[in-house]
């Protein structure tokens, strides 16, 4: 995709003979369909039997580009989208901050932050409880008026769980700033958090909703890793955010094949506790994998903007 009169695109053209040879030498024109077009070219084929030109267009439409090679069609075509408007940028991620804290307790504190304007924020929380997982803890500050929960799953045991993670998102035209405060219901043994920053996401809805699309939550005990699945994502462009924890007080988990670490946060000490959170663009399989863990998995996909 580029866009009308400013926007160029890169073509290539690879020759090769009945076998599968490169041909060098041979030389190729470009074509386009529809108006307005500027094609450079012809251009000779090299040793690898590449040669490439470049399209702009006055004329918002789609164009299909097709070559010949010294006189031969080539069979192969390609499609290039001309549009009115530059593309939206792309979703992109930024760490806002992270941390433990081991002192039993029922309130912590994080580092400031100081979210921009219009981006999703979303904070991933895992506390350990001995005699059973808290409901969910209420999140407030940095900056911005009302923090929801996404998604939550209690694990370590499934069947009766002693920790619970928790996604929370966030968003607002105008945020402030400052620590944020993670405010369980009664005691935990040890806390940790990863919070992160998107932009270019979705920004209909309330507080950042219109961002986040499909959710998926699993447990497993004594296993080597888990994968949330979810559906097939309608815009390539949406990201797959993965959070993950384990029974470990070291940093036990390795983000899932195709996805990036955010950040990982042990407890290290000796009650357990481990939280990961990944990402990757298009990706509905959630993975991450950790060796003989009981362990809890949360899947979201984040819509990125559809205009620009």
């Amino acid at each position: 995709t580029i866009t009308v009169n400013s926007g160029t695109a890169t073509l290539t053209a690879t020759v090769t003979d009945g076998f599968g040879n490169p041909v060098v030498g041979a030389t190729v024109t470009f074509s386009a369909t529809g108006t307005g077009n500027t094609l450079s070219g012809p251009a000779l084929s090299n040793t690898s039997g590449v040669a490439t030109g470049t399209l702009s267009s006055s004329v918002a439409e789609n164009k299909t580009v097709s070559a010949t090679a010294s006189g031969t069609p080539l069979t192969q075509t390609a499609s290039v989208q001309v549009t009115s408007q530059p593309p939206p940028a792309a979703l992109a991620h930024t760490l806002l901050t992270q941390g433990y804290a081991t002192a039993n307790g029922k309130v912590y504190t994080t580092a400031s932050i100081a979210p921009a304007a219009n981006a999703l924020i979303t904070v991933a929380v895992l506390g350990h409880r001995a005699y059973g997982a808290n409901a969910p803890p209420v999140v407030t500050g940095g900056g911005m008026s009302a923090w929801d929960v996404v998604q939550t799953v209690v694990f370590d045991p499934a069947s009766g769980g002693l920790k619970r993670a928790t996604i929370y998102r966030a968003m607002s035209a105008a945020p402030g700033s400052g620590p944020l405060t993670i405010t369980f219901e009664s005691s935990v043994s040890n806390a940790q958090w990863i919070v992160s920053q998107w932009t270019g996401v979705e920004t209909s809805g309330s507080n950042g909703s219109g961002a986040i699309g499909q959710l998926g939550a699993d447990a497993v005990d004594n296993s080597n890793g888990l994968t949330v699945n979810l559906a097939a994502f309608a815009n390539p462009a949406n990201v797959a955010y993965g959070v993950f924890g384990v029974g470990s007080n070291q940093a036990d988990i390795t983000p899932g094949a195709g996805f990036t670490l955010i950040a990982q946060q042990p407890s290290m000490e000796g009650t357990s506790g481990d939280l990961l959170a990944e990402w990757a663009v298009n990706s509905p399989a959630v993975s991450a994998v950790w060796s003989g863990l009981n362990g809890g998995g949360m899947g979201v996909e984040i819509r990125a903007a559809t205009g620009p």
